[in-house]
């Protein structure tokens, strides 16, 4: 689904967006790089919605052991977990007509772009991009510093018994920074063109 130029002034408020975040197998696969989890959280009316999916996969390919170490994810967790192929489905219905918006986005969309070669968003929005704008007097913008800036831990800890890093809890994180950054960017009443400038080209 493509956004026409026209409702490009409408509120960001009025549209919806379906927040990822995965972990991988790690860049040395380069595109063939597998997913071993997903995970996906609602942004509607401007807020962090109940709706989201998450899973664990089998990516079909071995996790190294350095990648196993920053994620927690190791060859025997997925090993009897479904395939990508089994759940895409769900995933593309997630976020069918629906802005993308991830952490780092151009990571996200590079293993997407292999993996997930249906689903083509309209817009992709990087919070990171959003962070340094917001703060530019800080000079670290990951997720974990961004979750300290806005005072995210209670969130987190009180939704979700997940741990960090796993794909659900980093795309709860970033949907709540997503909505704090936003709204600090251009208020509850911006339109979509005024945040166009922290998306990325696809």
């Amino acid at each position: 689904m493509k956004i026409l130029t026209s409702e490009y002034t409408k509120k960001w408020t009025e549209f919806e967006y379906a927040v990822l975040d995965l972990e991988g197998t790690g860049s040395q696969h380069k595109e063939n790089e597998g997913i071993v989890d997903i995970a996906g959280v609602l942004v509607k009316d401007g807020v962090v919605a109940h709706e989201h999916f998450s899973h664990l996969l089998n990516p079909e390919i071995s996790i190294p052991s350095f990648i196993s170490r920053i994620h927690g994810i190791t060859n025997k967790d997925v090993q009897n977990k479904p395939k990508l192929a089994e759940v895409k489905s769900g995933i593309l219905t997630f976020c069918e007509g629906r802005i993308l918006v991830s952490h780092n986005a151009p990571v996200e969309r590079r293993v997407l772009r292999f993996r997930l070669p249906e689903y083509e968003p309209p817009i992709i929005f990087d919070t990171l991009k959003m962070s340094r704008t917001a703060y530019q007097e800080e000079k670290k913008h990951s997720l974990d510093e961004v979750i300290k800036r806005l005072n995210l831990e209670s969130v987190l800890s009180s939704a979700t018994d997940s741990k960090r890093h796993s794909a659900f809890c980093d795309a709860l994180a970033t949907a709540h920074a997503f909505v704090v950054l936003a709204n600090r960017l251009v208020g509850k009443e911006g339109v979509l063109q005024d945040l166009l400038k922290y998306s990325i080209r696809d």
